[in-house]
Order: C-alpha cells, then structure tokens, then sequence
C-alpha cells in the first residue's frame, strides 16, 4: 500500500498502539524502563550493523516499530495523573472534603447546573494534584470563570457508570481525561479565593467580549449559539433540537470547529495573501501570517482537541507547501498526530480525534480517483463532484467508527454536505468579517448580518 511507503505514519501507528496497550495493560514504570533499554540497545546495535551493510535488515524495522510501540507506553504513564505521587486518591476521602483548586475549564452546562473541570491544588489540607468534574447551581450568585482559585467542603463522589448495554459510558469518557470523580455543590457554597488572570482567564474573556459584540445584530437564541459555535467554537448555548438535527442529517462536525472550519480559514488567507508572493520574502511573510491566524484563531477558541489537531496538521501542510512538498500529506498526518500524542496520549481515545484522523486518510488514499468521475470541465461542476467525492470517501473512512460508536449510519450526509459545506463556508467567512466590523463600523456589520441571518 502506497501508505507505508511513509515511515512516520506507521510508527506513529506504533507509538499509538502502545498508548492503547498501556491503558489496557498497565505495566510498572520500572518493567517500562527496562524493556526501553532493551528496545534501545538491540535498536542501536542493528542501527550500527545497518551503516556497514547493503541491504536493510528487515529486523531494524520491526525494532524501530517496537521501540515507538513501548515509547508510547511510556507516554501514557508519563501522563496519567494517577501515577502522580501527589494526586489525591492516594489520600483517604471523607464525609466532607476540604478542596482547593483552580477553574481550567467551562463545559457545557445541563438544565441545573453549571459544569467546569477543576484542578487541585490542596486536598484535605495536603498537597494534592488532579482533576475533578464540578457541579454548581445555575442559581449560585457568582458564575465561576477560568483562572478563579476557589475553596469549597464536599462530598466527592464516582462518575456513575453505564449499565445498559450500548449505552454512552460518561464515566469511561472522563476517565480517558484523567477525570475520576465528581462533586455536587450547593447553592452559593463555593468561596473564590483569586482570580488568577491566567492566559486562560485572557482568552475567555476575549472570546466572550467577542461574542457579545454580536448582541447589536439581535439574532435569535438558535442564530446566535450557531454563530458562536461557528466562529468561535462555543457550544455551550446549542440546544438540543439544533444538535439533534444535524445529527440526523449528518453534518454535526458543523457545529464543532474541526479540520472543515480549518481548511476553510486555511484556503481564504492563502488566496487573500496571494499577492504577497509576487515581492521579496513574500512566501516567507506568507507562512507567518498564516500560522500565526490559524494558531490565534486556536487560542481564540480555546485550544479544544479537535482545532489543535487541525491546526498542526494545517501548519505542516503550510511548512510543507513553502518546502514545495505538497504532496507530502502523509508526513503532515503522522507529524500533526505524534506530537498530539505524545503531549496528550489520551486524546488517541477522543472520538473525535479517532474520527477526523480516519476522514481526513481517507480522503488522502482515494484522492487519485477523483478525477475519474469528473464529467465536466467547468469550474462549478468539479467542485460539486469534489464535494460529493470528498464526503463520500470521508464517509467511508469514518464508518466503522460510526456503527462501532453510535451505531448508525445516518442516509442525508451526501445531500446535506452538498447543501451544509457551501453554506457553512459563506457563513464562517462572512461572520470572521463581520466580527471587526461589529467594533469598526456596526452599521455596516448589522446590515451583511442581516444577510447572514
């Protein structure tokens, strides 16, 4: 296969086989120690034997494949929280918990509560790490924000599992996120210490700066979360009527900023900065504007898995466009995926990143075969079939994940991705216009608003 003919991908393959093999497995640190420094020395000595001889032994290779596999063990430890010597299970809970720990992130609330990830930093009077899921009452006074250091007394208590069969297992879920336990808080229990102005507190409160910027335009509730969930990768206000139907059609990927949003945003600066190639160092100039938007826009959005993966894949695309390896896509998928990996291990158990990694390959591997269902030249022809093509091969990627995880296979997604991708295309770059526009000239910006509505 025309795969393996790149060698990073299949051992970043090999690095994420070992991160799935060390959740299930669970070795010592010390077994993972010495099994790298065998890995490591039979590596190097046929790595020296491979200098002096003609042929490749094919040896090298199962053990270059061998040691990212136990590499990849050893990110997982590395990075699993409950290895930490400090984190608080390895402490005796209590009736009533005394917590200290600060807000890293808001999640999308229920119809009662307020929810947010919290990380400890005391526990029960002792140093502790970790993190905790954080439910507070939509009727608490004070809403808690990113960077706030809080202190409250709770009961912590398990993530309930799943007993049905086929059923969302929520605690499985928070489990891949280093998250074990859960706390119910009441009605303005909660004491803030300080609010840290962290670079999280900066870009929470730039992104919803922005977001009331659109009040001027007075859309509708279901207008403006799907604005927000466009531009700046805001779900929380979505209800669950809109996210239902975009479900059923199967474009829910709209609504969560990924690799279509990216692409977008990608293909827009690079035709905008067209012209800049025609000066001197103007491809150079080229690739820093265009990372440093897409790495903006990143942060902007708060850097969820789902833009960070996109974005890097993109950023190598761009490294590789300026090298004129535009072909290089390969590489540029296994690069952006190792170094998620190898940061966070656990997002090679993030639906989502199982997803847009199996759409975006396969829409790689049948690229040499959409040319032979063009049936015109014209301009507008081929990018419908492009558009039809595209989805389709993205579908067929993301199937067996698809009847695995949801088991589904939803009828509409050719129809609808070749209404929804044009659409949603218009919308995303009509709306990064308006946002300046809403602070620059707000007249000018409710009336293309009006248009976009």
């Amino acid at each position: 296969m025309k795969v393996f003919k790149f060698p990073l991908l299949t051992i970043t393959i090999s690095f994420a086989i070992g991160i799935i093999a060390a959740y299930y497995v669970q070795w010592s640190f010390s077994t993972l120690i010495v099994s790298l420094l065998f890995c490591l020395g039979i590596f190097s000595f046929l790595f020296w034997k491979s200098k002096k001889a003609l042929l490749q032994n094919p040896f090298f290779g199962i053990t270059t494949y061998l040691l990212a596999l136990i590499l990849g063990m050893m990110s997982f430890y590395i990075h699993s929280d409950l290895n930490s010597k400090h984190h608080y299970t390895k402490t005796s809970f209590e009736d009533s918990n005394s917590i200290r720990a600060i807000v890293t992130t808001t999640l999308k609330p229920n119809e009662k509560y307020h929810k947010y990830f919290i990380s400890l930093s005391h526990f029960n009077d002792s140093i502790a790490s970790g993190k905790l899921l954080l439910y507070v009452p939509k009727s608490n006074i004070e809403i808690l924000n990113s960077g706030d250091e809080i202190w409250l007394n709770s009961t912590i208590y398990p993530v309930p599992k799943a007993f049905n069969p086929y059923q969302f297992d929520y605690s499985k879920y928070l489990e891949k996120q280093n998250v074990f336990h859960q706390i119910y808080t009441q009605e303005n229990q909660i004491k803030i210490v300080q609010r840290h102005k962290t670079i999280d507190y900066y870009i929470e409160n730039l992104r919803n700066n922005l977001s009331k910027s659109f009040e001027i335009h007075q859309f509708d509730s279901k207008t403006k979360a799907i604005i927000d969930a466009l531009i700046l990768g805001q779900r929380l206000e979505l209800d669950k009527e809109t996210i239902a139907d975009y479900s059923n059609a199967g474009v829910i990927h709209i609504l969560a900023i990924s690799g279509l949003h990216i692409s977008i945003i990608y293909f827009f600066i690079v035709f905008l900065l067209k012209p800049l190639k025609r000066i001197r160092f103007g491809a150079e100039i080229q690739l820093l504007i265009v990372l440093a938007i897409l790495w903006l826009f990143a942060l902007l959005t708060g850097l969820p898995a789902s833009v960070t993966r996109a974005v890097t894949l993109f950023s190598f695309i761009s490294i590789g466009n300026y090298f004129n390896q535009p072909k290089a896509i390969y590489n540029a998928l296994a690069i952006s995926a190792f170094l998620i990996l190898l940061v966070k291990p656990n997002a090679i158990f993030d639906i989502g990143f199982q997803l847009s990694y199996a759409a975006v390959l396969s829409i790689v591997l049948f690229q040499p075969f959409y040319k032979k269902f063009y049936f015109s030249e014209n301009k507008i022809a081929v990018y419908f079939t492009d558009t039809i093509l595209v989805s389709l091969a993205a579908q067929i990627g993301v199937l067996p994940l698809s009847l695995y995880y949801f088991n589904q296979l939803p009828l509409l997604f050719l129809l609808a991705n070749l209404v929804i991708i044009p659409l949603s295309s218009l919308v995303l770059i009509a709306g990064i216009v308006i946002l300046p526009l809403n602070y620059v000239l707000p007249t000018v910006a409710v009336f293309l608003g009006k248009i976009l509505e």
